[in-house]
Protein backbone atom coordinates (compact mmCIF):
# COMPACT_ATOMS: atom_id res chain seq x y z
CA UNK A 1 0.00 0.00 0.00
CA UNK A 2 1.51 3.53 -0.76
CA UNK A 3 2.01 6.18 1.30
CA UNK A 4 -0.99 8.07 -0.60
CA UNK A 5 -3.32 5.34 -0.33
CA UNK A 6 -2.56 5.10 3.52
CA UNK A 7 -3.27 8.59 4.22
CA UNK A 8 -6.67 8.11 2.38
CA UNK A 9 -7.98 4.67 4.07
CA UNK A 10 -6.67 6.56 7.98
CA UNK A 11 -8.56 9.91 6.65
CA UNK A 12 -11.51 7.84 6.07
CA UNK A 13 -11.34 5.36 9.05
CA UNK A 14 -10.94 8.46 11.35
CA UNK A 15 -13.94 10.33 9.71
CA UNK A 16 -16.23 7.25 10.20
CA UNK A 17 -15.45 6.97 14.02
CA UNK A 18 -15.92 10.79 14.35
CA UNK A 19 -19.61 10.60 12.74
CA UNK A 20 -20.16 7.52 15.03
CA UNK A 21 -19.52 9.21 18.35
CA UNK A 22 -21.13 12.81 16.75
CA UNK A 23 -24.81 11.09 15.81
CA UNK A 24 -24.48 8.54 17.78
CA UNK A 25 -27.62 8.60 20.40
CA UNK A 26 -26.99 8.30 23.72
CA UNK A 27 -29.42 6.19 26.28
CA UNK A 28 -30.89 8.32 28.72
CA UNK A 29 -29.94 7.25 32.43
CA UNK A 30 -34.08 6.43 33.41
CA UNK A 31 -32.33 4.61 36.88
CA UNK A 32 -34.42 5.65 40.37
CA UNK A 33 -32.02 7.83 42.57
CA UNK A 34 -32.88 8.98 45.96
CA UNK A 35 -33.21 13.03 46.28
CA UNK A 36 -30.32 14.53 47.84
CA UNK A 37 -27.74 11.32 47.07
CA UNK A 38 -25.54 10.18 45.00
CA UNK A 39 -23.01 7.09 45.05
CA UNK A 40 -22.26 3.36 44.29
CA UNK A 41 -24.43 0.44 45.36
CA UNK A 42 -23.08 0.27 48.41
CA UNK A 43 -23.38 3.70 49.86
CA UNK A 44 -26.75 3.63 48.03
CA UNK A 45 -27.42 0.79 51.02
CA UNK A 46 -26.29 2.61 53.60
CA UNK A 47 -28.06 5.61 52.68
CA UNK A 48 -31.23 3.55 52.61
CA UNK A 49 -30.81 1.44 55.56
CA UNK A 50 -30.13 5.17 57.52
CA UNK A 51 -33.81 6.64 56.00
CA UNK A 52 -35.53 3.06 57.30
CA UNK A 53 -33.94 3.94 60.86
CA UNK A 54 -34.85 7.47 60.91
CA UNK A 55 -38.53 6.71 60.14
CA UNK A 56 -38.46 4.07 62.77
CA UNK A 57 -37.05 6.31 65.28
CA UNK A 58 -39.94 9.01 64.68
CA UNK A 59 -42.42 6.56 64.72
CA UNK A 60 -41.89 4.91 67.57
CA UNK A 61 -41.04 8.59 69.38
CA UNK A 62 -44.57 9.89 67.69
CA UNK A 63 -46.58 6.37 69.31
CA UNK A 64 -45.22 6.60 72.63
CA UNK A 65 -45.76 10.16 72.78
CA UNK A 66 -49.47 9.17 71.99
CA UNK A 67 -49.74 6.83 74.31
CA UNK A 68 -48.18 8.87 77.14
CA UNK A 69 -50.31 11.43 76.41
CA UNK A 70 -53.30 9.55 77.21
CA UNK A 71 -52.36 8.45 79.94
CA UNK A 72 -51.53 11.57 81.33
CA UNK A 73 -55.01 12.73 80.32
CA UNK A 74 -53.07 15.77 78.25
CA UNK A 75 -54.80 17.33 75.62
CA UNK A 76 -54.78 15.70 72.78
CA UNK A 77 -54.96 17.94 69.99
CA UNK A 78 -52.57 20.23 70.73
CA UNK A 79 -50.12 17.19 71.49
CA UNK A 80 -50.90 16.10 67.91
CA UNK A 81 -50.60 19.07 66.39
CA UNK A 82 -47.22 19.62 67.93
CA UNK A 83 -45.76 16.11 67.09
CA UNK A 84 -46.56 17.11 63.59
CA UNK A 85 -43.05 18.70 63.86
CA UNK A 86 -41.33 15.39 64.26
CA UNK A 87 -41.56 14.44 60.60
CA UNK A 88 -40.41 17.65 59.68
CA UNK A 89 -37.25 17.98 61.40
CA UNK A 90 -36.82 14.57 59.61
CA UNK A 91 -36.83 15.67 56.24
CA UNK A 92 -34.81 18.36 57.36
CA UNK A 93 -31.83 16.22 59.15
CA UNK A 94 -32.26 14.37 55.50
CA UNK A 95 -32.05 17.56 53.79
CA UNK A 96 -34.78 16.99 51.57
CA UNK A 97 -36.60 19.55 50.33
CA UNK A 98 -40.27 20.47 52.02
CA UNK A 99 -41.55 22.03 48.79
CA UNK A 100 -41.13 18.74 46.96
CA UNK A 101 -42.97 16.70 49.56
CA UNK A 102 -45.85 19.43 49.57
CA UNK A 103 -48.31 16.57 47.54
CA UNK A 104 -47.70 14.15 50.79
CA UNK A 105 -48.45 17.04 53.20
CA UNK A 106 -51.20 18.30 51.56
CA UNK A 107 -52.93 14.89 51.03
CA UNK A 108 -52.12 13.86 54.69
CA UNK A 109 -53.77 16.52 56.05
CA UNK A 110 -56.89 16.71 54.41
CA UNK A 111 -56.99 12.55 54.81
CA UNK A 112 -56.60 12.60 58.45
CA UNK A 113 -58.09 16.01 59.48
CA UNK A 114 -61.46 14.51 57.77
CA UNK A 115 -61.41 11.37 58.75
CA UNK A 116 -61.58 12.81 62.23
CA UNK A 117 -65.22 14.08 61.77
CA UNK A 118 -67.20 10.98 60.99
CA UNK A 119 -64.83 8.76 63.45
CA UNK A 120 -65.19 11.77 66.21
CA UNK A 121 -69.10 11.87 65.19
CA UNK A 122 -69.82 7.84 65.22
CA UNK A 123 -67.82 7.51 68.68
CA UNK A 124 -70.28 10.29 70.24
CA UNK A 125 -73.28 8.67 68.85
CA UNK A 126 -72.64 5.29 68.46
CA UNK A 127 -70.13 4.49 71.30
CA UNK A 128 -66.69 2.75 70.05
CA UNK A 129 -68.06 0.72 67.12
CA UNK A 130 -69.43 3.96 65.80
CA UNK A 131 -66.15 6.00 65.83
CA UNK A 132 -64.34 2.34 64.06
CA UNK A 133 -66.80 2.03 61.53
CA UNK A 134 -66.71 5.99 60.93
CA UNK A 135 -62.86 6.17 60.59
CA UNK A 136 -63.09 3.17 58.04
CA UNK A 137 -65.90 4.58 55.94
CA UNK A 138 -64.80 8.17 56.55
CA UNK A 139 -60.97 6.98 55.92
CA UNK A 140 -62.32 5.48 51.96
CA UNK A 141 -63.77 8.72 51.25
CA UNK A 142 -61.11 10.88 52.64
CA UNK A 143 -58.54 9.02 50.20
CA UNK A 144 -60.09 10.07 47.42
CA UNK A 145 -60.26 13.40 48.48
CA UNK A 146 -56.95 13.97 49.26
CA UNK A 147 -55.95 12.40 46.37
CA UNK A 148 -57.81 14.38 44.38
CA UNK A 149 -55.56 17.30 45.78
CA UNK A 150 -52.73 15.97 45.85
CA UNK A 151 -52.37 15.40 42.30
CA UNK A 152 -53.36 18.93 41.77
CA UNK A 153 -50.70 19.94 43.84
CA UNK A 154 -48.12 17.96 41.56
CA UNK A 155 -49.12 19.00 38.67
CA UNK A 156 -49.12 22.59 40.29
CA UNK A 157 -45.18 21.89 41.03
CA UNK A 158 -44.35 20.55 37.69
CA UNK A 159 -45.90 23.75 35.72
CA UNK A 160 -43.92 26.02 37.76
CA UNK A 161 -40.68 24.12 37.47
CA UNK A 162 -40.66 22.45 40.59
CA UNK A 163 -39.40 19.26 41.57
CA UNK A 164 -42.06 17.20 42.87
CA UNK A 165 -41.08 14.02 42.99
CA UNK A 166 -40.00 12.02 46.28
CA UNK A 167 -38.12 9.62 47.24
CA UNK A 168 -39.73 6.86 50.13
CA UNK A 169 -38.42 9.09 53.39
CA UNK A 170 -40.05 12.07 51.66
CA UNK A 171 -43.25 10.69 50.80
CA UNK A 172 -43.70 8.65 53.97
CA UNK A 173 -42.51 11.61 56.41
CA UNK A 174 -44.64 13.75 54.79
CA UNK A 175 -47.57 12.16 54.39
CA UNK A 176 -46.79 11.85 58.53
CA UNK A 177 -46.53 15.57 58.83
CA UNK A 178 -49.79 16.08 57.26
CA UNK A 179 -52.14 13.63 59.30
CA UNK A 180 -50.37 14.48 62.79
CA UNK A 181 -51.14 18.32 61.76
CA UNK A 182 -54.26 17.85 60.17
CA UNK A 183 -55.95 15.90 63.09
CA UNK A 184 -54.16 17.67 65.24
CA UNK A 185 -55.79 21.06 63.77
CA UNK A 186 -59.23 18.80 63.96
CA UNK A 187 -58.90 17.85 67.22
CA UNK A 188 -57.88 21.70 68.54
CA UNK A 189 -60.88 23.18 66.51
CA UNK A 190 -63.39 20.41 68.26
CA UNK A 191 -62.02 21.03 71.82
CA UNK A 192 -63.42 24.46 71.21
CA UNK A 193 -66.82 23.12 71.07
CA UNK A 194 -66.76 21.06 73.71
CA UNK A 195 -66.06 17.86 71.95
CA UNK A 196 -63.16 15.82 73.53
CA UNK A 197 -61.84 13.19 72.83
CA UNK A 198 -62.69 11.27 76.21
CA UNK A 199 -66.22 11.88 75.62
CA UNK A 200 -65.66 9.93 72.00
CA UNK A 201 -64.75 6.82 73.59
Amino acid sequence: MSDITRDIYCSDIRLILHCEQEYSPVKPDNSPKDEGYSGGSHEHAIFSLRSTLLFAVIAVAVALAAIHTLQRNWPVGPVILLLGGLPIFGLLVQRRSLRSAAPDLIFGAIDTGLLVIPALWGGLTFGVAGAIAGGVVGDALTDGIAGFFEGAIARWLRKRGIDESRDPLTTSLGKMTGCLVGAGAVLVIASLFGVTLRQSL
